[in-house]
């Protein structure tokens, strides 16, 4: 998935990203659905952090904290902001 948009940097990042986010979300889910009995059995009762939440934080460490990622998106949100803050419209 890193790769993926690691790739994507100079061309459509940010959809690139909120694909990747999506496609990971969706199996997150999936995940923590087949799951469901351990989450509310063994990772309660050892005060665990529950699977979906694992998920996040994984995409979150290797994809969106990965440096040149990182610095696109931030310098990319922070493009946006100063447009949109000059009354320029901008994608959503």
């Amino acid at each position: 998935v890193r790769e993926y948009v690691t790739d994507s940097l100079n061309n459509s990042f940010l959809a690139t990203l909120n694909c990747a986010w999506n496609d990971h979300r969706t199996a997150m889910i999936m995940i923590r659905d087949i799951l469901m009995y351990m989450d509310r059995v063994y990772v309660s009762g050892q005060k665990l952090e529950p699977v979906f939440n694992l998920g996040v934080i994984l995409f979150r460490d290797n994809v969106v904290r990965y440096s040149s990622i990182r610095d696109h998106l931030r310098q990319t949100l922070l493009d946006m902001v100063a447009k949109e803050r000059r009354g320029e419209l901008i994608e959503k």
